[in-house]
């Protein structure tokens, strides 16, 4: 094999791994009946915080879309609702908008 087919060997191996990866963590989360919403804040920090002990949230990660905050939120909707997690972030006064429905 010589550097380039090696280089394109690696390459390959790695988005595999990557999409082997990623399957995974999705299978994972429906299996376990977990949704996931996406909500626009004003500091995803805070937001983080006033989400991450609330009984059925189960991860929260922050990021950023189109150059604004947001906190991506997993979480047992038999536990709690998309409503109620806005109203944390609402309390927490860092509340501005949800991105998209929870999905599965």
């Amino acid at each position: 094999m010589n550097g380039i087919q090696r280089l394109g060997f690696l390459a390959f191996s790695l988005a595999a791994l990557l999409f082997l990866a990623w399957g995974a963590a999705a299978s994972e989360n429906r299996e376990e009946g977990w949704s996931k919403a996406v909500f626009y804040v004003g500091c995803y920090d805070v937001g983080k915080k006033a989400l991450q002990g609330l009984k059925g949230v189960k991860r929260v990660e922050r990021g950023f879309h189109h150059f604004k905050e947001i906190n991506t939120v997993y979480f047992d909707p038999r536990q709690i609702t998309v409503e109620e997690m806005e109203k944390a972030l609402q309390k927490a006064g860092t509340f501005h908008g949800r991105m998209n429905q929870p999905s599965g």
